[in-house]
């Protein structure tokens, strides 16, 4: 525990823990003061020269019956000294003669502690008054004595009230520091609970209010909670975007592929139904690569830990570049490969291969002439990594289609009319590169074209 979970301005358990210690103090001083005044209660005052005459006539007394040849306890004996009670101390002796029974008296023995005092005492106990000690003496025996007197029923019922004011006081303190306490927690986890209620009917726009001023563990949750809502709706709302895109991409090829069956039926001759045939191949080669591709992005979207390996850069992408280069002499383009270094990433094969992959094939589609590939040592966030840079002399995108090509089923207006694809390639190498732990950006070259950044952490 360090001492920021102690500060009730931001700790939860700081004010839990301030509230109660409050709310046990309270009793406990409580407690104290009425122990004190209904059990103990020993208090000394300045004694008052009345009370001190007083009290000396009734030793002297007590010192005339012992030169008479009384005893100590006939001479303190109650009823030859009226109501007056006596504590009488024997000199050297810890054991006192008491005038009375001793239930009669409350703590009688806290006397001891003041047989050492040079001087009188005013001594109050719960229920009674003593003057003393007073030293007497007779035939060579010293006695250290207190008078005292039992106090009137009203003035010791004074003091008991006193006593239950106090309790109900602390005690009606305590129940307000309670439920401060309770109001302060219930309450937030009251906006919590219906805030939950009403996302699990259906209203997704519903957010925790009123909590962002708490620095606490209950405004943490808040925060939580309201980030975890908005990426519910996000999800939810771009699986709503990604159904209404495939059930456009479909619709498509699907009428295509109807119009070709139904064309086939009627066909007068072989080439045309031929022709046809051909047809209703390609709309279900197409209807099969969207569904692929839309598997595979789900898989590496839903994958929630990755499974990788250590590979080299270079023999991860040596098979891939092959591939381009052999792609791109067919289609009367080159491929420029800068020197790869020599690094290992931890990678898991396939879904690294499906991202470059896409890459390198957006690039060759939309290039005029060449592709470059750049592989350079990068640092991001104080991370040692690695960029790889593909870019194409093509026509390239404007900004607005930058933000947006990570996008699922994002075509630029200009690839409209030149790509028949999905728009699938490239929001896939996103989510690929995003689970290795890397990030991808794009970027317009220079002097035209557009560049597609790979960041990948290095392990060694």
């Amino acid at each position: 525990m360090n001492l920021r979970q102690l500060n009730p301005s931001n700790s939860l358990f700081g004010r839990i823990f301030i509230w109660f210690w409050l709310a046990t103090l309270v009793m406990l001083g409580s407690g104290v003061l009425l122990a004190r005044l209904l059990v103990s209660n020993v208090s000394l005052d300045e004694v008052d020269e009345i009370k001190l005459q007083r009290a000396m006539a009734y030793a002297e007394r007590i010192e005339r019956r012992l030169e008479q040849g009384k005893t100590i306890q006939q001479a303190v004996n109650r009823q030859q000294l009226g109501r007056a009670l006596v504590v009488a101390y024997p000199q050297g002796q810890n054991q006192p003669i008491l005038s009375f029974p001793q239930p009669l008296l409350r703590d009688w023995h806290a006397f001891k502690s003041l047989l050492d005092e040079p001087k009188a005492w005013d001594i109050r106990l719960h229920n009674s008054n003593f003057i003393g000690p007073i030293v007497i003496s007779s035939n060579g025996q010293s006695y250290q004595v207190f008078i005292g007197r039992l106090l009137p029923r009203e003035q010791v019922k004074d003091d008991f009230n006193v006593g239950i004011i106090v309790l109900i006081v602390a005690l009606i303190l305590s129940a307000l520091f309670c439920a401060a306490l309770v109001t302060s927690l219930s309450k937030p986890i009251g906006s919590l609970r219906q805030a939950t209620k009403e996302i699990a009917a259906g209203d997704l726009a519903s957010r925790i209010t009123g909590l962002s001023h708490r620095k606490d563990e209950i405004g943490q949750l808040a925060q939580d909670f309201n980030q975890m809502a908005t990426r519910v709706q996000s999800l939810v709302d771009s699986q709503q975007q990604l159904l209404a895109n495939v059930s456009h991409e479909l619709r498509s090829p699907l009428t295509r592929l109807q119009l070709a069956v139904a064309l086939l039926d009627g066909a007068a001759d072989e080439q045309t139904k031929i022709q046809n045939t051909q047809r209703i191949d390609k709309e279900i080669k197409a209807i099969d690569s969207l569904i692929g591709q839309l598997l595979t992005l789900a898989k590496v979207e839903t994958q929630e830990v990755l499974i990788v390996d250590e590979y080299s850069l270079v023999t991860l992408l040596h098979p891939l570049l092959e591939d381009a280069t052999f792609e791109a002499s067919t289609m009367g383009k080159t491929l420029h490969v800068s020197l790869l270094p020599d690094v290992v990433i931890g990678a898991q094969h396939e879904l690294f291969n499906s991202a470059v992959d896409n890459i390198l094939r957006n690039a060759l589609r939309f290039a005029d002439h060449s592709v470059t590939i750049d592989v350079q040592m990068a640092l991001h966030k104080e991370q040692q990594g690695v960029n790889i840079r593909i870019c194409d002399d093509g026509a390239g995108v404007d900004e607005q289609a930058l933000r947006q090509l990570f996008e699922p089923f994002y075509r630029a207006r200009n690839q409209v009319a030149t790509y028949n694809g999905a728009g699938l390639g490239l929001a896939i190498a996103a989510a690929a590169v995003k689970h290795h732990g890397g990030h991808i950006r794009a970027e317009q070259a220079i002097p035209s074209g557009l560049c597609i950044i790979i960041w990948l952490p290095t392990l060694r």
